[in-house]
């Protein structure tokens, strides 16, 4: 239990012998009618369409904050001039995910620059980088995050430059978002549901309900739309059954917008359900992604992003999250789809500039104590609280704590584990996640690796024993008064 709001800060777990709640979870309901007929005929079709340009720019022009991001874009994307193409080196775990990473931030860099500028030099510079991506023999479908990264950013490619393409260019870079991405990724939409033995990482990531189902099926979704014209058979499989398999991982927002696998993959998890559903919008209309945008939780997720950053701007890290918390531009898409102005305040606050800040920018922003946003907040189903003095006030109180599940995906054996920020400094910390190259980091890590062991947490330890890595502790009691909060987790 965490009481303060006096100053004063105790700590107890309370061992009450309790049944479980059980949390429902939204229902998995029945995918929308098929799109691929209604997608949009020309190019560019994905994230910003040529109407909208004229628009960004005139509110530039009002807007210093705006102005001087797409400035800090096109600093960068005429930085690239001077680099060469990315080369792909597998990494110690078989993958090669910085680079295709690196490749997405290239192309939209390149892309919005050259929209904004008309500058011939960075279309050249995008179709080197572009044509090395697909000169590559595969797209390592075996870590499927970099085949659906990969497809992303050649489909922007594809998409964003089309009109500056040889047709001989687009001939080989359509062949590769179909051939190393949406034909690879038609293996795992057939067999969803069941478990991949003969790939690693040894799960399907269809039928998976974290990251890599959102990751995975936003790329796909953005390399099937900047096809569909000219591949509409793929295309119109692949679109299908990603926005089938995608409601498996949004029922997880539900009911409050948590998600068990921490502040970091909600962050990259949330980011590519954005580009999934971004994508759908300007390419085939907004009627599409209203089933999604009414899931249980989803238009409150941005709230857990908020109550997860303390006053320090250090985040409740539990799970594989790292400590500083990062842009999150995707909470200005949020914030425009729900009229959250919070949202927008929240991103503004936190981003530095990048292309996905500028095509998704909101000026409706409002601080959480304009909106009167509750000072605590408990997380159901994810079992994590957040409990504050004041806002916007870097000297302010703050406790995250949580209960939890440790069998979640990313997760440790840290039920019960708290982190505590006071006077503009951080006290109570969590270590984070460790090295993932480490020897069975995935399947033995938290048995093995202090990080991510109990000791490693602050919370109680029986004998010098791990947790039940099947355990769970649900938070019992939660109350928020202007004079005090609190919390309690059942670890028994």
């Amino acid at each position: 239990m965490y009481r303060y709001r006096s100053g004063a800060l105790i700590a107890l777990v309370c061992p009450v012998l309790l049944l479980h709640e059980t949390h429902a979870r939204a229902e998995t309901e029945a995918a929308p009618s098929e799109p691929i007929g209604s997608v949009r005929r020309t190019h560019p079709r994905l994230m910003l369409l040529d109407k909208d340009l004229t628009t960004l720019r005139r509110a530039a022009r009002k807007d210093p904050m705006l102005a001087e991001w797409c400035r800090s874009v096109h600093r960068s994307a005429e930085g690239l001039l001077e680099t060469p193409p990315l080369e792909y080196r597998y990494g110690p775990r078989k993958h090669m995910l910085d680079y295709a990473s690196q490749l997405v931030n290239r192309i939209y860099l390149l892309g919005l620059s050259h929209r904004l500028e008309r500058n011939p030099r960075l279309v050249r510079r995008a179709i080197e980088e572009l044509l090395a991506a697909c000169r590559l023999e595969s797209w390592n479908p075996s870590h499927f995050l970099d085949t659906a990264e990969l497809t992303h950013g050649v489909a922007i490619g594809y998409d964003w430059f089309y009109r500056d393409l040889s047709r001989e260019q687009r001939a080989t870079l359509r062949q590769a978002i179909c051939r190393r991405g949406l034909d690879e990724a038609i293996y795992f939409y057939d067999n969803a549901g069941t478990y991949v033995i003969s790939r690693e990482p040894y799960f399907n990531w269809a039928a998976a309900v974290h990251n890599w189902n959102q990751v995975c099926n936003g790329g796909m979704t953005v390399g099937a739309l900047a096809v569909a014209t000219e591949e509409p058979e793929l295309a119109g499989r692949v679109l299908s059954a990603a926005m089938s398999s995608i409601r498996k991982a949004m029922a997880q927002y539900a009911p409050d917008g948590g998600i068990g696998e921490g502040p970091g993959y909600w962050s990259y998890a949330t980011r590519y359900n954005v580009y999934f559903l971004a994508s759908l919008e300007t390419a085939v209309g907004h009627r599409v992604i209203e089933p999604f945008l009414q899931m249980p939780g989803f238009s409150k997720t941005g709230e857990f992003r908020i109550h997860m950053v303390g006053p320090t701007g250090l985040v409740f890290n539990f799970a594989d999250a790292h400590e500083n918390a990062g842009p999150a531009p995707e909470m200005f898409w949020l914030a425009r789809q729900f009229k959250r102005p919070v949202y927008a305040w929240h991103a503004a606050q936190r981003s530095h500039g990048s292309p996905q800040d500028v095509i998704w920018y909101s000026r409706q922003r409002k601080s959480p104590r304009q909106v009167g946003l509750p000072l605590d907040a408990y997380f159901r189903h994810v079992e994590v609280v957040s409990l504050r003095s004041a806002w916007e006030d870097p000297n302010a109180v703050y406790v995250g704590f949580k209960g939890g599940d440790n069998t979640v995906n990313h997760g440790h054996l840290d039920l019960g584990s708290f982190v505590l920020d006071a006077e503009g400094q951080r006290w109570a910390l969590d270590l984070g996640r460790d090295d993932y190259a480490l020897p069975g980091y995935f399947i033995v890590g938290k048995t093995r690796y202090y990080r991510l062991k109990t000791e490693g947490h602050n919370t109680l330890i029986i004998d010098g024993r791990n947790q039940n890595p099947t355990a769970r502790a649900p938070i019992v009691a939660f109350q928020s008064r202007p004079d005090h909060a609190f919390a309690v987790a059942d670890l028994s």
